[in-house]
């Protein structure tokens, strides 16, 4: 059970972390605010090519990550991912999609 909750705090902190940072890097800074249970941040103005990175950044930092914490004990991390990414079209609003920008 600490596995599992330790890990799904710990693909959300990577995932917006992700974004965070990678939009710094192009020289803009999200911020985001609540919206339910999720936390949101609107897109900054920039190329396309950047927006799709930025958006983009979450689930790839979340996947990279899958392995590393796997093996450090984090058996349910990977699983978490997974479950992530099945389920986020059911429940994220299409104007804040990370899948809008592709």
């Amino acid at each position: 059970m600490f596995s599992l909750t330790l890990s799904i705090a710990l693909a959300f902190a990577i995932h917006e972390s992700a974004h965070y940072l990678t939009a710094r890097l192009y020289g803009h800074k999200l911020v985001f605010r609540r919206q339910g249970i999720r936390y949101i941040w609107d897109m900054p103005e920039d190329t396309k090519q950047h927006q799709r990175l930025i958006a983009l950044s979450g689930f790839g930092a979340e996947i990279v990550f899958a392995p590393l914490l796997y093996f450090v004990g984090l058996w349910a991390y990977p699983l978490v991912v997974v479950g992530h990414l099945v389920g986020y079209r059911f429940y994220v609003d299409s104007n804040y999609s990370d899948f809008k920008w592709l």
